[in-house]
């Protein structure tokens, strides 16, 4: 559902949109998994309402038409590749770390000759972090072309008509299963209570830089777009964190019962 609405309105409103999933989360827990919802709870989902209602009231502007012509002309602006490259090297610079910090801890097992030590939950994990979030945004920004170009072209109009919406489409595929990997790997070494808030925050910011630069979704927004929208952000992200807070305060409770 995320892919084809990639298709049909902005990249920065599916993606903060995507926060209801937390809300979801809270509902269905007790049914599914018995667990108990809290005042917290309750608010965390009700703040989150309020930023995502915000943002798609905010975010409103005549949706724009993405031709392949224009699709392909736009990748090749200046400042659409610097954009490009620079997500590129965050990601290059992340995947460095870890490989880097990979070796020392296997030199150091082997010299020891010890078991490898597990990575750094404080130095590590928020790279994994950061490496999840910036090819996830890479996905997003990939998935909304092909959908834009997909939707056409199941109706009749090919959009296939330039190597680079082939290109787009093979770096979707890729992007999208690394995605998941990252986020998985992520959950190895991190908490899911610092994962999830973390990871919706850098995704966040990703995904409305990239739309905002690429799709040039914010050039058409008013002042009062911009307080509401910027209100919405903000809101969001609080009632993310409090999620995570929820959570932390459930764990608590349940090793104090112990």
């Amino acid at each position: 559902l995320d892919f084809i609405s990639l298709g049909l309105t902005k990249q920065s409103v599916v993606t903060l949109v995507g926060s209801w999933s937390l809300v979801v989360n809270t509902f269905l827990a007790p049914v599914m998994l018995g667990e108990r919802v809290t005042r917290l709870d309750l608010l965390a989902a009700a703040i989150i309402l309020l930023g995502i209602a915000l943002t798609i009231t905010g975010g409103y502007t005549e949706i724009e038409d993405w031709p392949v012509e224009r699709l392909v002309a736009q990748y090749r602006k200046p400042q659409i590749v610097a954009m490009l490259l620079a997500i590129a090297t965050l990601v290059f610079i992340c995947v460095w770390i870890i490989v880097s910090d990979y070796w020392k801890r296997r030199s150091k097992s082997r010299a020891e000759e010890k078991p490898m030590e597990k990575p750094s939950k404080s130095f590590i994990g928020p790279v994994y972090v950061l490496l999840g979030s910036s090819v996830a945004t890479f996905t997003v920004l990939l998935g909304k072309a092909f959908s834009i170009l997909l939707l056409p072209t199941i109706s009749g109009d090919n959009q296939f008509i330039d190597p680079l919406p082939a290109f787009l489409v093979v770096c979707f595929m890729i992007s999208l299963p690394l995605q998941l990997f990252l986020i998985s790997s992520s959950l190895s070494i991190n908490d899911a209570l610092y994962h999830i808030p973390t990871f919706y925050v850098f995704w966040i910011i990703g995904s409305i830089t990239t739309g905002a630069i690429f799709y040039e979704e914010m050039a058409k927004f008013s002042l009062r777009n911009w307080l509401l929208f910027g209100s919405g952000v903000m809101v969001l992200s609080v009632g993310v964190s409090l999620t995570s807070l929820a959570a932390r305060e459930k764990l608590a409770k349940e090793r104090a019962l112990l």
